[in-house]
C-alpha cells in the first residue's frame, strides 16, 4: 500500500492547485516579454516564453513578476492573468536638466493600499445590517463617428471575452454579467443618451438585501430600456481603478483633501496610461474620495474623453 502513497499525494496537489495562464507584456508598446520571472515567496514558478505566456500551478494568492529593464511587480493570482510591466528608466535620465515622469505619486499609491487593505471592514456587508439611498448616473454625448467606434469596441469586447476559457459563475454573478453586456449593447444606439436612478438599499442578516428603486428616468432612446430596470450596479463590488491589479493600467495623483459631511478626505485623480499606439482612443479619468480616518472610499467621479488632435 505504501509504495501508492506518492502517486495518490500527486493526484492530491493536482486537484488542489489549479493551472493559471499570465501573459506578461510591455506597459507602453503592449508587446510580449520573453523570459520574465514569474515567482512565489522568492521560489521561481517559471519564465515566459516568446509570446509572454506562462502557465503555472500554485496556491500563492500573489505572484511576483520581474524581467530585465524592468520594475518588479506583484499580482494577484487568477486563472486567466494579463500583466504590463514599466520599464525602468535609464540612469543618464536622471541628470537631464527637467525630466516629466509618467509616474504614480507615492503618496497616492500608499493611501490605495491602505484603502485595498481595508476594504472588507468598511464595506457596508460587514456589518449586521445597514440602510442607505443611492443615485446613479449614466451619461453618454457622442457624434457618429463616436458611435461607430463604440459599437466596433464592444463587439470586440464580446468576441474577446468570448475566446476566454469559460470559468464557473454564480447564477447572479452570470446575471450581472449578461446585463452588463446588454446594457453596453443598448448604449450604442443614441448620439445622446441618459439614465438616472434613485434607490434604497437595505438589508439584514435575517432578511438578506432588500431593493427599493424610489425614481428610474431614460432618456435618448427610442424603446423604453427595460434592462436599465433591472440592472444590478457594482456598488458593492471594489472599483476597478482601486484594485490592485489594476495599478498599471491608471496613474495616480494625490492632488487635495477636503472636508466631506463634517469629515476630512484625501482626493486622488487618476488617468488612464497614454496608449502611444492608439492616440484616437478614448481616455479614462477622474477622482477618488477616501475618508482620512478610516481609509473608506467615500465616493470616486469617472468619465471618458477623447484626446485633442493637434493640427
Amino acid at each position: 500500500m505504501n509504495k501508492y502513497y506518492p502517486l495518490l499525494l500527486l493526484l492530491f496537489s493536482t486537484l488542489l492547485f489549479s493551472q493559471s495562464k499570465i501573459t506578461i507584456k510591455d506597459s507602453e508598446t503592449h508587446l510580449p516579454i520573453s523570459n520574465a520571472t514569474v515567482s512565489c515567496d522568492h521560489t521561481v514558478l517559471g519564465k515566459s516564453n516568446a509570446s509572454g505566456i506562462l502557465y503555472f500551478t500554485s496556491d500563492c494568492k500573489k505572484v511576483a513578476v520581474s524581467a530585465t529593464e524592468y520594475k518588479e511587480a506583484s499580482y494577484l493570482t487568477d486563472k486567466v492573468m494579463e500583466v504590463f510591466l514599466v520599464r525602468r528608466e535609464p540612469k543618464t535620465k536622471s541628470i537631464e536638466g527637467v525630466v516629466l515622469s509618467d509616474k504614480s505619486d507615492p503618496r497616492a499609491l500608499e493611501i490605495l493600499q491602505k484603502v485595498n487593505d481595508n476594504y472588507n471592514q468598511n464595506s457596508p456587508q460587514s456589518l449586521e445590517s445597514y440602510a442607505y439611498k443611492s443615485y446613479e448616473k449614466i451619461a453618454m454625448d457622442l457624434d457618429q463617428d463616436s458611435i461607430e467606434s463604440y459599437n466596433n469596441y464592444i463587439r470586440k469586447r464580446i468576441d474577446s471575452l468570448e475566446k476566454l476559457p469559460q470559468r464557473p459563475m454564480k447564477p447572479k454573478d452570470k446575471k450581472d454579467s449578461l446585463q452588463s453586456v446588454q446594457l453596453a449593447q443598448l448604449a450604442g444606439q443614441s448620439k445622446m443618451f441618459l439614465w438616472e436612478r434613485a434607490s434604497e438599499v437595505m438589508y439584514s442578516q435575517k432578511y438578506g438585501e432588500k431593493i427599493n428603486i424610489l425614481d428610474n428616468r431614460v432618456s435618448g432612446l427610442k424603446q423604453p430600456l427595460y434592462e436599465l430596470m433591472a440592472f444590478r450596479s457594482n456598488r458593492n463590488k471594489i472599483p476597478k481603478e482601486v484594485k490592485e491589479e489594476n495599478r498599471n493600467l491608471y496613474r495616480f495623483f494625490l492632488t487635495d483633501s477636503l472636508e466631506i459631511d463634517g469629515r476630512e478626505n484625501y482626493v486622488i485623480r487618476f488617468r488612464q496610461v497614454n496608449n502611444r499606439e492608439a492616440r484616437d482612443r478614448k481616455k479614462f479619468n477622474g477622482y477618488l474620495y477616501i475618508d482620512k480616518a478610516t481609509y473608506a472610499l467615500k465616493k470616486s467621479r469617472a468619465k471618458a474623453t477623447r484626446p485633442t488632435k493637434g493640427p
